[in-house]
């Protein structure tokens, strides 16, 4: 039987602000920590192969002492002889990460079994995407992909442009809601993409808020 290697994806600033959970809106990474691009959204991290450096907003970013920013950054010493750096591990080099995550199978459960849960969550009118569904034929309003799952039954999905509640405070109103596929589902869920009104299906009886859209835009959006 042949062996399926798995390739070891090369290290980037988003698998490392991802692995290591900082939370930071742009990740970069250099081996060395003495070159980067410019850190273009905040919180932005800087990674080099040992540890990292936070900078919480743009101002301590361009301010930074330690930094010589043109159009790329230079740090002659590297980040790791700045005062805020933080250092992750002393033996583990960065670059072993990802081929530790390939090696490290989880070995699961054999035996499942099931717990009561109690689950908080906004309350959404299903009027609202049942009609936004209907009205684009259950076709994805950013690829037009219409998903067949039997004979004249179709599947969508309903994205809320500004996210429900929480911090965002988006509203559960038509306005607020596309129809799309899972795929674009998740990549605006995630951030992935941004929403591009010229490319957009549109019908002339749901008028998207452009407010909500830029919302996603400029503050959702990684892309």
């Amino acid at each position: 039987m042949a062996m399926i290697k798995k390739e070891i994806k090369p290290v980037t600033g988003n698998f490392l602000n991802n692995f290591w959970g900082i939370g930071a809106k742009h990740a970069l990474y250099h081996k060395d920590g003495n070159w980067y691009h410019q850190l273009k959204k905040f919180p932005g991290v800087l990674f080099d192969a040992h540890g990292y450096i936070l900078f919480e907003t743009d101002d301590e970013f361009f301010n930074s002492p330690s930094l010589r920013i043109r159009k790329d950054v230079r740090v002659p010493q590297g980040i790791a002889s700045i005062k805020e750096y933080i250092k992750l591990s002393k033996n583990l080099p960065i670059e072993t990460i990802s081929r530790i995550k390939v090696n490290n199978k989880p070995a699961g459960n054999r035996l499942t079994r099931r717990t009561i849960n109690t689950i908080d969550r906004i309350q959404r009118d299903t009027k609202v995407s049942s009609w936004v569904k209907y009205i684009y034929n259950y076709a994805c309003q950013i690829c037009g992909i219409r998903l067949q799952i039997g004979q004249d039954k179709f599947y969508a999905e309903c994205h809320h442009i500004r996210p429900l509640g929480g911090v965002h405070q988006g509203e559960d109103i038509v306005e607020n809601v596309l129809c799309v596929c899972p795929n674009h589902h998740a990549l605006l869920d995630y951030g992935a993409i941004r929403i591009d009104f010229s490319t957009l299906h549109s019908h002339p009886n749901h008028l998207i808020d452009p407010e909500s859209v830029d919302y996603h835009n400029n503050n959702l959006s990684n892309t």
